[in-house]
């Protein structure tokens, strides 16, 4: 899984040093953990691990993101908000709702290219079906965003 960006902070001009230290120490974290789930899956990664590798006390890992789960939750709505702007940018070609369908389709087979089974720990050959529980997560979560957005209302 790919280390995306979390989701956008204030700019860094009209930060105090502390909230800037929090900020810098909650993307290593974050860093960490989607590092760490990509090579063991959600539900053997070890929150010790990302704590050691962010160079923080387990308990701030808590401190920072309340469960595991809560890390991917961030990825999956960074991934949605780019596909999202994607579709914003592309808007003039879009003239019909299977245009939009087809693209945000496309789109969000890209992501889920990008970021692997991250809700499914089962390894790609023994699932039976191609869709994980994040997969699906991103799909209804990207409709419901394109749909409320101006995207879909000006098609």
């Amino acid at each position: 899984m790919s280390s995306p960006t979390p989701t956008a902070e204030p700019a860094p001009s009209t930060l105090s040093a502390r909230e800037a230290q929090r900020l810098e120490t909650r993307a290593r974290l974050f860093d960490a953990a989607v590092a760490e789930i990509g090579r063991s899956g959600l539900a053997g990664a070890d929150v010790s691990t990302i704590a050691v590798a962010a160079g923080v006390a387990r308990g701030t890992f808590y401190f920072h993101f309340p469960t595991k789960e809560h890390v991917v939750v961030e990825v999956e709505r960074a991934q949605e908000a780019k596909i999202v702007a994607r579709l914003g940018t592309r808007q003039r070609e879009l003239t019909d709702l299977l245009s939009v369908l087809s693209l945000l389709v496309r789109e969000v087979l890209a992501a889920e290219r990008r970021l692997g089974p991250v809700g499914d720990d089962r390894p790609p050959s023994s699932s039976s079906s191609s869709s994980s529980s994040s997969r699906s997560t991103i799909t209804r979560d990207c409709w419901l965003m394109c749909w409320t957005s101006s995207v879909c209302r000006s098609t």
